[in-house]
């Protein structure tokens, strides 16, 4: 998985915003949200290519277009499943906000 280099976009994106405990919440909330919602759809068989031609459509300065990239990279990197789907989307949404809170210290 490219880890490395997801943690360093969210960690942009945590410097370019203040650091009170409240937005750092909402922004590791709305990148796990984030998380969810590529996950659901990689878990339901959605093609790759979707995918990241919805996240191109980001305008380039958006910083979470870098962000939306690398977390449809690793959710593709992982197996899609027919059982235990809920678990794998929660289980890779949580992995995404420990990265974000990880990036605030």
């Amino acid at each position: 998985m490219r880890k490395a280099g997801f943690g360093l976009l969210i960690a942009t994106l945590l410097i370019t915003s203040p650091l009170n405990a409240d937005i750092l919440t909402d922004n590791c909330t709305a990148i796990g949200e984030l998380a969810r919602s590529i996950m659901q759809k990689r878990q339901n068989g959605t093609d790759m290519s979707v995918m990241m031609s919805v996240v191109e459509k980001l305008a380039d300065d958006d910083p979470i277009k870098g962000i939306g990239k690398s977390m449809v990279i690793m959710a593709y990197e992982m197996p899609l499943f027919s059982e235990f789907k809920e678990r794998t989307i929660s289980e890779f949404a949580n992995q995404v906000q420990v990265k974000c809170y990880q990036g605030s210290n």
